[in-house]
């Protein structure tokens, strides 16, 4: 289950679902007033049929920042998300657009965002090794406008909670 988009009245949750209870999963969206799991068919719903070990996380009600398989170059040597595109709602994911890259010695690349009294933002980070990871952080203004991402200087080792 990824959270639905904190700061909106929004319906809408992810549901990752694993036939095997690995990390390897699909991905469908669900809406709680309705209780209906929607589809991309009706031009409505986010769908990833594929199983896989895929990023997502809600930018927008109506946008998706996601790192799945967008063909080989798609993957870090860990087998993780080295890319993240931004996915609009009702669109195909082959529209989605490139957001983040990261290296493909890195173990995973991955960005998201939440909002909290009344501020958006965004964190997006570059794994480089186990506990070596790149921070990045921006307050978002509007239709993703506002700063551009900067580094958050700190110890590569020390986690951000």
């Amino acid at each position: 289950l990824h959270d639905f988009y904190p700061h909106a009245n929004s319906p809408y949750i992810l549901l990752a679902l694993s036939p095997n209870q690995g990390d390897s999963y699909i991905l469908r969206e669900f809406n709680l007033d309705t209780r209906q799991l929607l589809s991309p068919d009706d031009g409505d719903g986010y769908e990833i049929s594929t199983l896989g070990m895929h990023y997502v996380s809600y930018r927008s009600p109506d946008e998706l920042l996601i790192g799945t398989d967008f063909g080989e170059e798609s993957w870090t040597e860990s087998g993780h998300s080295r890319v993240i595109k931004a996915w609009k709602r009702g669109t195909p994911l082959s529209d989605a657009t490139t957001v983040y890259e990261g290296l493909v010695s890195d173990v995973a690349v991955s960005q998201w965002s939440y909002t909290d009294r009344g501020y958006h933002h965004e964190f997006r980070t570059r794994t480089i090794a186990l506990y070596n990871v790149y921070w990045e952080y921006r307050v978002v203004d509007g239709e993703g406008g506002g700063c551009g991402f900067r580094h958050v200087p700190r110890p590569p080792d020390a986690n951000l909670r």
